[in-house]
């Protein structure tokens, strides 16, 4: 796990986050903006893969 984390976690002990009202607002916005952005540019749905780009063409059919 990340110790980094754990740390965070146990120095909160379970205490809630205590946000105002501006403050929820704000972040809400926020990741409204991010989720926005992220959707209008998907990511694409195949990774291309660069060991054919630099691959010599091999249409000749070689036997062994």
């Amino acid at each position: 796990m990340n110790r980094a984390a754990q740390a965070l976690g146990r120095l909160a002990k379970g205490v809630p986050k205590t946000l105002t009202d501006e403050q929820r607002k704000f972040r809400s916005e926020q990741l409204a903006a991010a989720r926005k952005k992220r959707h209008e540019n998907p990511k694409r749905t195949a990774r291309r893969s660069n060991a054919g780009a630099d691959a010599p063409a091999t249409d000749d059919k070689r036997t062994l």
